[in-house]
């Protein structure tokens, strides 16, 4: 009996306790007229705020709980055409902010502590910054800067120019119509097709690009790189990982310091270096410009078309053979050569090739290694 009167009086006790949490919670709800071209500014202490476009002239702001004592600290402000969402003090416990604006919008938003998503497509200019949460936009027509401290965040379609910056966390985009700069701490980069110059950055990742039109620089302290399509000067380095790029069309460098490099359909100059790997080159008819590839440790493989006119300079280093090694096992070629393949001292082997009377200028360079110059089928 005493046993039940005390399980009574505890979960008396729970109800009146919830009961009384509960009344202290209220909603807090505004609709706002606006018109297209206009913009809101969200800054709050911490919180998921959860945006989405639509085509009414209209803003709505829900947070479906808040402690009402909070309240007093939230603060909605407009002025003409522009939205302020701020809170000022402590927030003891609010809900998701979830906000609906215009398709033709500006927005700005802030949270020191929460995610941050963006669904539907805007067109207008987008800021966003968390202190800490993940990010994911829609497509967007203006400029976007997108912050974390600490997560990952993927955009969708970005028009004009791109800022991601992220201290923690993996970054995805679509594809990119202006000038981008992406980076993280550490995670992995995808971008989709980018029009104009595209720096990308990770101290500890993987980046993947399915094309870059204009220039495009992309860098790893750790992980591979691999790029579908290349059309403007690039840039690739790793300071640990393997670099494979299908089509390069303008010039490009590519170095990494331990890992193998791959690229395909040559067009324009090439210059690739790596401290420990293979290189594998494929170029073009009617390339324009230079190639030049050194591996400290490793094999070069080189395949060229029939109809090519180069020059090709091939040297073997770091040879070591017992016996009367022949120099044609270190530089083997389907091409005739003009000169050697020869010793030149007892670790050395070089050979010269004039391709169809000789052209553009090919330099391979491989040592503890061998070289392999193929005619493309």
């Amino acid at each position: 009996m005493k046993t039940l009167r005390l399980y009574l009086l505890i979960l008396f006790g729970l109800i009146t306790l919830n009961h009384s949490a509960y009344s202290q919670v209220s909603t807090f709800s505004k609709t706002l007229q606006v018109s297209k071209g206009g913009i809101i500014g969200v800054d709050i202490s911490a919180g998921n705020v959860y945006v989405q476009t639509w085509k009414k002239d209209v803003c709505t702001i829900v947070i479906e709980e808040v402690n009402k004592e909070d309240l007093e600290n939230i603060s909605l402000t407009q002025d003409g055409n522009e939205i302020s969402l701020r809170t000022t003090g402590e927030i003891r416990y609010m809900s998701d902010v979830k906000i609906s604006i215009p398709e033709s919008f500006n927005a700005d938003i802030n949270t020191r502590g929460g995610n941050i998503g963006i669904s539907g497509y805007l067109d207008g200019n987008l800021s966003i910054k968390t202190s800490g949460g993940n990010i994911k936009t829609g497509n967007v027509a203006g400029n976007a800067t997108v912050k974390t401290a600490g997560g990952n965040v993927t955009v969708g379609n970005i028009e004009k120019e791109l800022t991601i910056k992220t201290s923690g966390g993996n970054i995805t985009t679509g594809n990119l119509g202006g000038s981008a700069s992406v980076s993280t701490a550490g995670g992995n980069i995808e971008i989709g097709s980018a029009k104009d110059n595209l720096n990308v950055s990770t101290s500890g990742g993987n980046i993947e690009i399915r094309e870059g039109v204009a220039s495009v620089t992309a860098t790893t302290a750790g992980g591979n790189i691999g790029v579908e399509k290349l059309s403007g000067t690039s840039k690739l380095s790793t300071s640990g990982g393997d670099i494979d790029v299908k089509s390069a069309g303008g010039d490009l460098t590519a170095k990494t310091a331990a890992g193998s490099i791959e690229v395909l359909n040559v067009s324009g100059s090439f210059k690739a270096s790596t401290s420990a790997g293979d290189i594998k080159c494929h170029v073009k008819q009617g390339f324009k410009g230079e190639v030049s590839v050194d591996t400290k440790v490793g094999s070069v493989y080189l395949m060229l078309p029939s109809g090519i006119s180069a020059t090709v300079e091939a040297n073997v280093r770091g040879i070591v053979a017992w016996g009367e090694p022949d120099a044609q096992n270190f530089i083997l070629s389907d091409f005739n050569p003009t000169r050697g393949p020869e010793f030149k001292g007892k670790k050395e082997v070089s050979a010269t090739f004039e391709i169809n009377g000789g052209g553009n200028k090919i330099s391979l360079k491989a040592n503890m290694g061998s070289i392999n110059i193929r005619r493309a089928k």
